[in-house]
């Protein structure tokens, strides 16, 4: 005797149709994408992206450091700031975001603290009383090559928020993904922008 009430049916294969469409969108034309690994333990993400961009690493520092700007090279930002700095040689920015998974969505804020270190790498830490994620720090590596660019992008995050049991690490890591892909294209449209 099936127990199940017809709407569970019906939310199953609404489920598995909009899985199918996640599973395909994002799927970006990325031929000098290197690397790309998203991995998940223990409740902390750990991303490392390597990829050849068109651009001169100048100006790809440009685009990032333009902290107001931020919504541009982020489908899911909205709004980014910057606050006032905790110590010399800092920047402390402000970004919300609307982030979804499939049909669940959720509005994040996140404060991080930015610096550059002596070989020019860009560092975030995330500030947690100030943010939804309890700690995370990402690393901006880029190294000119002429006219292209080497980019490495190495980060960990630890959401301090509840991610429902259902998605699994797998559509979380895929989201992660496909956000990363259209950002990078996004920097490297915005950088190329600037050369004219």
């Amino acid at each position: 005797m099936n127990t199940r009430a017809p709407y569970q049916d019906w939310l199953t294969a609404v489920a598995l149709i909009l899985l199918l469409f996640v599973s395909n969108a994002g799927d970006l034309s990325a031929a000098d994408l290197i690397q790309l690994d998203v991995e998940h333990k223990e409740g902390t993400y750990t991303i490392r992206l390597e990829m050849e961009l068109d651009v001169t690493a100048d100006r790809i520092q440009q685009v990032l450091t333009n902290y107001s700007q931020l919504h541009r090279l982020s489908p899911s930002i909205v709004e980014s700031r910057r606050l006032s700095s905790p110590r010399d040689g800092y920047a402390r920015v402000f970004t919300r975001m609307d982030s979804c998974v499939l049909f669940y969505c959720r509005e994040l804020t996140r404060v991080e603290d930015i610096y550059q270190t002596s070989s020019g790498d860009l560092v975030a830490v995330i500030v947690p009383g100030q943010s939804d994620f309890k700690a995370g720090t990402a690393w901006w590596r880029i190294t000119g090559r002429g006219e292209h660019s080497l980019l490495v992008y190495e980060a960990n995050m630890q959401p301090g928020f509840f991610i429902p049991p259902m998605f699994g690490s797998y559509l979380v890591k895929k989201n992660i993904k496909d956000e990363l892909l259209t950002s990078i294209n996004r920097i490297e449209c915005c950088a190329s922008s600037l050369a004219q």
